[in-house]
């Protein structure tokens, strides 16, 4: 990755805005713009443009990258601006061989949250409030509303009165999930009324699994999306999603819920509900560094899917093949911790 050239200084609205952050990843680099358009797909944030995707054509310089985001145009500051004033900034600017501001999105986001990057050369790892983590790399596809989304209207007009903690739904809260030993690894286990009750309780045992979910308190919402080949490849992106989320917003869900399930077309998109971490007040759990598709299962009264295909549910002997009462529904994975 290009570091930052030593002969450009550091913009003092950046300073203003992450006092006492350390920059490993900032980076300057001039826009191509060819017959109006540069090529590259853009999603609004809190701290500038998220960088989604850059084309072959025109091309860009190689520190545009995905994953990272553009803090800054000709100089002028794109960070924390509304949706509308930063389009008008970025469109005021736009041009070729305009000079953009650019830095990784976990920077960015550890940057926010006062935390800083280890300090060994070739170590990948991040350090939040005494909890170290491996950072996470750029990843192919992130659709999110931002950074971290405080509850929308969707939650209810209850969140007036409740002081600047999120309002959930008036559905109960469940805990229907376990853990299962697999030599290194854990595999998570859950079990609903519904296909969609299985699949958000293995979201909140993930999160559970890294740390005391009755600690977090309701503050925060993160919403994810995924897309699939097939249902197993659907749950995996969509706690590949979650797991990514974290990594860069560092936001634990003690709540999820699974808004849109479309087993049809393979979509999937859920909100969680929680916190930021902090180990001051969240016990550290372990750590889980990624989800993994071995070992897959997918069960429904019918049928149990693995990595092999469909098969009849009461034909197989594998594990789960009998019908858990009252939660016919049930999901397996394996992460690696």
């Amino acid at each position: 990755m290009t570091t930052m050239d030593v002969d450009e200084e550091i913009p003092a609205w950046l300073l203003s805005a992450f006092p006492g952050h350390t920059w490993k990843t900032l980076r300057f680099c001039n826009l191509r713009v060819e017959d109006g358009t540069a090529g590259i797909d853009l999603e609004a944030s809190q701290y500038g443009y998220s960088v989604d995707d850059v084309e072959d054509v025109p091309g860009q310089a190689p520190e545009l990258t995905k994953g990272a985001i553009v803090l800054g145009i000709a100089g002028q500051s794109l960070v924390r601006l509304d949706e509308d004033s930063l389009e008008e900034m970025f469109g005021k600017h736009f041009g070729h061989g305009v000079r953009l501001t650019i830095a990784d999105a976990n920077e960015v986001a550890i940057a926010s949250a006062g935390a800083t990057v280890s300090a060994e050369p070739k170590a990948d790892t991040v350090e939040v409030g005494g909890l170290v983590m491996k950072s996470l790399p750029p990843r192919e596809r992130r659709r999110r509303r931002g950074p971290v989304a405080q509850v929308d209207e969707e939650v209810g007009d209850a969140m007036e009165e409740c002081e600047g903690e999120c309002v959930l739904p008036a559905t109960p809260e469940v805990r229907q999930y376990e853990y299962r030993d697999h030599t290194a690894d854990v595999i998570l286990r859950s079990w609903g009324k519904t296909e969609v009750e299985a699949w958000e309780q293995v979201c909140v045992a993930f999160f559970s699994y890294m740390t005391e979910l009755d600690k977090i308190e309701f503050k925060h919402t993160v919403e994810v999306s995924a897309e699939g080949h097939d249902l197993l490849d659907l749950l995996y992106h969509l706690l590949d999603e979650f797991l990514f989320s974290f990594g860069t917003e560092f936001v634990m869900c003690r709540r999820v819920e699974i808004v849109e399930l479309d087993l049809k077309n393979l979509k999937a998109r859920a909100r969680g509900y929680g916190d930021k971490f902090d180990l001051a007040k969240h016990p550290q759990g372990t750590e889980i560094k990624a989800i993994t598709m071995h070992q897959m299962k997918l069960l429904t009264p019918e049928t149990l899917t693995t990595e092999e295909g469909v098969i009849p549910r009461k034909d197989s002997n594998m594990e789960g093949g009998g019908v858990k009462e009252g939660f016919p529904y049930e999901c397996y994975v394996l992460v690696d911790i």
